[in-house]
């Protein structure tokens, strides 16, 4: 037994701006934490009645030897957002200066490289490293 499995990943509407919660993994827990359900053509509330078939379904499926996954959905709230929004920001902070690390470093090898090439036909040529840290986040988080 491999315990429960879930992934939530966070998504961005590109219309909206808004942000989205996309959770997939084992069939029980998800169903579990769902508020509501989807029938093909609306969402509805999701019913004690509702649950308990959908895991007495996922539970014959999985005696049948089928894997069941289930996937979830859920807006993102703007409080919970602002923590997102700063992650996503930070990272990119992180690659821009990762990616000014590496041209820096790509101009010096130029810069030298007339000489370098004449002496370096027997030589490796060593690893560049570009290190930084990132930002720290509001409240000290």
């Amino acid at each position: 037994w491999l315990g429960v499995s879930v992934t939530t990943t966070v998504v961005r509407d590109r219309r909206t701006e808004g942000l989205h919660a996309m959770t997939s993994g084992s069939a029980a827990p998800v169903i579990r934490r769902c508020a509501d359900t989807f029938d093909g053509k609306s969402v509805l509330p999701m019913s004690e009645a509702r649950r308990r078939a959908l895991l007495k379904v996922v539970k014959r499926w999985r005696s049948e030897g089928m894997t069941v996954v289930a996937l979830a959905y859920d807006p993102v709230s703007n409080s919970e957002g602002h923590v997102f929004r700063t992650l996503d920001r930070a990272s990119q902070e992180q690659g821009e200066r990762e990616e000014a690390a590496k041209r820096a470093a790509v101009l010096a090898s130029r810069a030298g490289a007339p000489n370098r090439v004449r002496k370096s036909r027997k030589a490796a040529a060593a690893p560049v490293q570009a290190s930084a840290t990132a930002p720290a986040l509001p409240g000290g988080a």
